[in-house]
């Protein structure tokens, strides 16, 4: 996986993060440093998608190489989906039936409202999932533009 724009200091700040706000911190810092226009991707990651975390992460991976080799600066929250993993992994278990919100609410919906963010390319199956279907609800308050990927973009993709 290539890490677009991140450097070593950041990988290293994102493994040491224990709060989502420290998270937030390092991609926005990330997402400062990009030429305009930045675009990030969204998808079904836990929920939906591909059939499993592993396969939903391959996609997202791969649709990020695709579209940065297309000429778009696209941000990767890749490096920090680990620690997202995890923060739902965690809700999860405290006994929480619904969304993970703090992913939503204190982290996506501030890296939306930085301004920072102009496009999101939506991979296919976006809707059955909950996060991106949040995502694309969020975009539209906001003004980033919202790309519906078609299926026949991942194609040649392998997926």
């Amino acid at each position: 996986m290539k890490n677009h724009y991140w450097v070593e200091r950041d990988l290293w700040q994102i493994g040491k993060a224990t709060k989502l706000f420290e998270v937030l911190e390092v991609c926005l810092t990330v997402v400062g440093r990009m030429p305009i226009p930045v675009a990030m991707v969204s998808g079904p990651i836990t929920t939906g998608g591909f059939g499993s975390l592993e396969k939903n992460l391959q996609v997202f991976t791969a649709v990020i190489d695709a579209l940065a080799k297309q000429g778009h600066n696209v941000f990767s929250q890749m490096p920090a989906e680990n620690f997202m993993v995890q923060l739902w992994r965690e809700w999860r278990t405290r006994g929480n039936e619904d969304y993970c919100w703090p992913l939503l609410h204190d982290f996506y919906r501030p890296l939306f409202h930085s301004g920072k963010i102009h496009t999101m390319f939506f991979i296919p199956g976006w809707e059955k999932s909950f996060g991106a279907s949040w995502e694309h609800d969020e975009c539209g308050k906001v003004s980033i533009q919202r790309i519906k990927l078609q299926p026949s973009f991942i194609a040649p993709l392998g997926f």
